[in-house]
């Protein structure tokens, strides 16, 4: 995440995502460079705490938004913003390190991929990851282990249901971390949304309604930007973190979507 580039700006006050999920450490860096190319780069690590309020984070990113986008670059306002819309609730996980997986940090409630050397259930999962390298018995493993899990059991605010590639609703013990046909989503209760249905309506409005501007303001920077090879992959990236979680986006923020990847594609 670039926060400034090419700014003669000497200090710059910005909310920050939070670190890793093990110990919250950020690493921040800065380059600085003079009118002959030298340059000098510095580090320093950050400790940047989980976010407990959901509301008051989309509210100060909001805020943060209208503050710096006069003064920095709106790409990278708009990546800024994107990084904090994309932050995920690690608050309440499960043991990672027993299920043999990375800790925690892109899916909300949810542990990362497998550990190398283990396999299981692709992506970021709560499932039993496997030492690769041993033969397993599989009968040795209880349903409960061996059936894909919806994330934080839904908050409470949900019901887990499994389908399989058609949409069609299965039953569980039909939907093993071993088959790639089927999926465990969230069906949220009125009220609630996200993909673990963790957001109230409230909650839901400010982070829906942040990434929507986010999007306008994309719109208008690629608007008016001439397009060619050197910056189709800086939009691209752009883009891709914009629409990272597409269960959270407003249907006018979807079809400006695809008008921007239609406006990259051209090129």
């Amino acid at each position: 995440m670039m926060m400034l580039e090419n700014s003669l700006l000497e200090r710059l006050n910005s909310s920050l995502p939070p670190g890793d999920s093990k110990n919250y450490i950020l690493t921040c860096y800065v380059k600085v460079k003079d009118i002959y190319g030298a340059y000098a780069i510095n580090s320093n690590n950050v400790v940047v705490n989980e976010y407990f309020n959901r509301s008051k984070l989309y509210e100060e990113g909001i805020n943060l938004f209208l503050e710096i986008s006069p003064m920095i670059p709106l790409g990278s306002v708009i990546s800024i913003g994107s990084e904090i819309l994309n932050t995920a609730n690690c608050s309440v996980v499960p043991n990672c390190l027993i299920l043999n997986r990375y800790n925690c940090s892109k899916k909300d409630f949810t542990c990362g991929k497998c550990m190398n050397g283990f396999v299981g259930e692709s992506g970021f999962r709560n499932t039993i990851c496997l030492n690769a390298s041993q033969t397993v018995n599989i009968s040795s493993l209880s349903i409960s282990q061996t059936t894909k899990k919806c994330s934080y059991n839904c908050s409470n605010n949900g019901n887990c249901v499994y389908v399989n590639n058609l949409g069609k609703q299965i039953e569980a013990i039909d939907c093993s971390i071993f088959s790639n046909y089927c999926r465990a989503i969230c069906v949220c209760f009125p009220g609630y949304y996200g993909s673990a249905c963790s957001l109230s309506q409230e909650q839901a409005f400010l982070k829906f309604a942040f990434k929507d501007s986010l999007m306008q303001e994309l719109i208008g920077l690629v608007g008016n930007t001439s397009l060619d090879n050197s910056n189709i992959p800086y939009f691209t990236t752009l883009m891709r973190s914009l629409t990272q979680r597409p269960q959270e986006l407003l249907l006018d923020t979807i079809s400006d979507a695809m008008s921007v990847a239609t406006s990259i594609m051209s090129v």
